[in-house]
């Protein structure tokens, strides 16, 4: 990451995505200060004290309102609610009561006080506003948001639930907050703002402990991450992205890569504009490959690409392990798009020998993570004699992929083996040292 700064507001709230990623809130009643909404976190300035509320279904439009306004809480989902079961409230205890949204207002909470109980579950509740007590199940109740029992403050005492995790304990004033800025590179301007990249971030806001992570992309300075919490979670944050975002641009120059290759072939294709059929051999062992399941690969291409496929019965003789394969099509296009999907090889990719255990990892791990990444039917060793090589088996864009990771992944090999070379000779030297006796100094010997 190359810049991080401390922004003072934050625009570009994405609706979409804030029930998603953010944690609950809840929002003063103006007109009943003892009467909260429910709320999602969708922005935060710290500068100005301020923060931005949506509402669930959008019942409300977002709301912008000063922190002193404004509370965090727990997460009020009935998954995360069920531990209300735990909580048995007596007579004469305050309590907060849950009233549900309305087609005009959001859920709500606002404070009783329990005069009756009947059956250990419905409990009887009166408020100043209310002219008689009302019946509410224990699940709709909970215990009044503020001081801790001891008489501590509540600042740092609970967890802010998120989507499959839990964030670790963190302020619950949002006044005590600080935020930062992580400038990104522009080539991960596309990512940041996808669903991969949003979910990524709700991980890094669990695992640090973030209360918000929310990317933005400005047309002129690119794409950024504000984060939102203490300053040590903001500082783990920071730590996680740099990792991501290393990986991130790797990914991003492979699918660049590949596209440029996608590109040239399509180029190549056009100049085949005036045919209108295309043939190619394929291996008698790949057949069943290319026709996949039941059929189900070469009916999808003829229905997507209106095209015709014959595949002959045998082989000629003079390569009867062959069966050649026709296709034809309205356009030299189409053919050749369907030609791109039906068309499956096997190559062999040779290794030097001291690369081999490099190239298949531990239990063929990194063979099989290079095989998965580019989509690969399989890919297996050949070691048969002093020219080991990769069996790879695939279409031919597959294969190009395949070959791309591989040669990159060789270009590690000498890298790591030196690093490992080194640690061994420290590892030696450090027992040498170890073995070696101390001299003594000073003094005489015996019998001098």
């Amino acid at each position: 990451m190359a810049e991080c700064s401390t922004p003072s507001t934050l625009p570009g709230l994405d609706k979409g995505s804030v029930h998603r990623y953010s944690p609950l809130v809840e929002i003063k009643d103006q007109s009943a200060p003892q009467k909260w909404f429910e709320g999602y976190l969708a922005d935060i300035d710290v500068a100005k004290k301020m923060i931005t509320v949506a509402f669930q279904d959008n019942i409300w439009a977002p709301k912008t309102v000063p922190m002193s306004e404004a509370r965090l809480v727990s997460s009020l989902t009935n998954k995360a609610r069920t531990s209300a079961n735990d909580y048995k409230p007596k007579v004469g205890d305050a309590v907060e009561v849950r009233s549900p949204a309305t087609p005009h207002a959001p859920a709500s909470w606002w404070t009783g006080e329990i005069v009756s109980i009947r059956a250990e579950e419905f409990f009887y509740v009166k408020h100043a506003d209310l002219h008689e007590p009302i019946i509410v199940e224990r699940g709709n109740l909970r215990r009044p948001v503020g001081p801790l029992e001891d008489g501590s403050s509540s600042k740092g005492a609970f967890s802010v639930d998120r989507e499959k995790g839990m964030m670790p304990a963190g302020p619950t004033n949002l006044a005590d907050l600080n935020s930062e800025s992580v400038k990104f590179p522009k080539v991960l301007g596309d990512w940041v703002m996808s669903d991969d990249g949003r979910g990524c971030l709700n991980q890094v806001a669990i695992k640090s402990g973030l209360l918000k992570a929310t990317p933005r992309v400005d047309p002129k300075s690119g794409p950024s991450v504000t984060l939102v919490g203490r300053q040590r979670d903001i500082h783990r944050a920071k730590l996680l992205l740099d990792v991501h975002v290393k990986h991130q641009k790797e990914i991003q120059g492979f699918h660049d890569k590949r596209q440029a290759m996608l590109e040239a072939m399509s180029s190549r294709r056009e100049k085949l504009e005036n045919q209108e059929s295309t043939s190619f051999n394929i291996d008698a062992e790949l057949v069943g490959i290319m026709i996949g399941k039941n059929g189900a690969h070469i009916s999808r291409v003829i229905k997507d690409y209106g095209v015709e496929v014959n595949v002959a019965d045998k082989g000629t003789a003079k390569d009867p392990q062959t069966r050649k394969v026709v296709i034809y099509g309205p356009t030299v296009g189409a053919v050749n798009k369907a030609r791109a999907e039906l068309e499956y090889l096997i190559e062999r990719y040779p290794i030097p020998q001291n690369c081999i255990g490099w190239v298949i990892g531990r239990r063929f791990a990194t063979l099989h993570e290079i095989a998965d990444s580019a989509n690969l039917n399989y890919a297996k060793l050949e070691d048969t004699s002093h020219s080991p090589c990769l069996v790879l088996c695939g279409r031919r864009q597959d294969l190009d992929d395949a070959k791309l990771l591989l040669d990159s992944h060789l270009q590690y090999h000498d890298v790591f083996e030196d690093m490992a070379k080194e640690s061994r000779q420290l590892g030696d030297e450090f027992y040498r040292l170890s073995d070696r006796p101390i001299s003594r100094r000073g003094g005489k010997g015996k019998g001098k």
